[in-house]
């Protein structure tokens, strides 16, 4: 074991060569080079923390389900035209398909982006990344910055700045952001064919397909909440990552936008009726509704997020007694959920109590019981 303040780390773990304080908090970089099938993790967090995370989740039992690289891969690295470079299909991907899984090769802990000056929190980002083995390292380099960086400190930063995914692990959900940088090549797309999730216990970004994707087409997922107008999505993506959106919903013919942005605001009206249970709310909501908020997910290509839409009808035919279509919907709320959101999601628990007991659902006839002050 090596020591250092008092905590100790198991021999597998390095240690950066500087620290900085931040009140009475130390932040240091850490790093354990044969984690992740060797692939390496860098992590920039509090001694105290890492010791923790040492015996747990990054143990040599934990976050290494896969090797690095799959015995079938499915995409490939290209150049995509007007984007850089992007992954694209090798071979057909059906939709729900797991397309990859990765873990990360560097995590800073919020605490220390949030404490530490700028400079500070480089300075051990750029510890971390230089640890990293060769592989790995050199695969961080090569991430995009949207940018031009001949200075490698800065370069270091800016691709941590545009390709960082927020995570939470341990048992108290430390927050963390991370790079991973097979993940990282994908580029955006506001309506994408894949959605992506991290797993806390297994400590990987799992990416999977949301519809039929052929031999030849960009793999794709969306950098921002897609239920906002066109040109609110296109001003975010401009205003973050620097780059205007020549995605298909994005530049598709004004009518055909408006339409979409019509669109959106419908399902935002609805989702307000439908996740209103006051009493007082108990005619305006039905299960027509939430079968109308279905057909315009479909419409929208948000396949990734329909779990949220059979959530709705099945509380919705739930909600006026009928089991059987309210059954239906929890199924395929928890296909989708499970795929897409990952287990153990509070939505995913309430469907698999309805199906085992939905008489007993908090949900149960709620939209015909009599208002209290009937």
């Amino acid at each position: 074991m090596t020591k250092k303040a008092g905590h100790q780390l198991p021999r597998s773990w390095v240690r950066g060569n500087h620290c900085f304080i931040s009140g009475k908090t130390e932040y240091c970089a850490f790093a354990k080079p044969s984690f992740g099938n060797s692939e390496g993790v860098a992590v920039v967090t509090t001694p105290e923390r890492v010791s923790k995370l040492a015996t747990g989740i990054f143990s040599d039992k934990g976050g290494q389900t896969q090797p690095s690289h799959e015995s079938v891969s499915f995409y490939e690295d290209a150049e995509i035209p007007g984007k850089g470079i992007g992954l694209i299909a090798t071979k057909p991907i059906r939709a729900g398909q797991r397309i990859m899984a990765r873990t990360p090769a560097v995590m800073i802990d919020r605490s220390a982006l949030d404490t530490l000056s700028e400079n500070e929190s480089v300075a051990l980002l750029v510890q971390g990344v230089e640890a990293l083995p060769d592989l790995h390292r050199s695969r961080y380099l090569n991430l995009t910055t949207h940018g031009s960086f001949v200075d490698r400190q800065a370069r270091i930063s800016q691709i941590f700045a545009v390709n960082s995914f927020r995570t939470w692990v341990g048992d108290q959900g430390a927050d963390f952001h991370s790079v991973f940088t097979e993940i990282s090549r994908l580029n955006h797309d506001c309506r994408p064919n894949c959605v992506y999730y991290f797993d806390p216990e297994t400590l990987s970004q799992k990416v999977y397909a949301v519809r039929d994707i052929m031999v030849g087409e960009e793999i794709t997922v969306s950098y921002i909440d897609g239920f906002q107008s066109s040109a609110a999505r296109r001003e975010r993506l401009h205003e973050h990552w620097g780059f205007a959106c020549g995605c298909p919903a994005c530049t598709a013919e004004s009518y055909l936008v408006a339409e979409s942005d019509s669109r959106i605001e419908q399902i935002l009206k609805l989702w307000a009726e439908l996740d209103d249970y006051s009493p007082s709310s108990t005619k305006a909501p039905t299960p027509e509704k939430a079968e109308l908020l279905i057909e315009l997910y479909r419409l929208e290509r948000l396949e990734g997020r329909l779990q949220e839409a059979y959530y709705r009808a099945a509380i919705e035919y739930l909600g006026i007694g009928k089991i059987a279509p309210a059954m239906r919907y929890a199924r395929l709320c928890i296909d989708s959920g499970l795929k897409f959101k990952g287990p153990g999601k509070p939505f995913i628990t309430s469907m698999e109590d309805l199906l085992r007991n939905p008489k007993g659902h908090k949900y149960w006839m709620f939209r015909v019981r009599k208002s209290p002050n009937a």
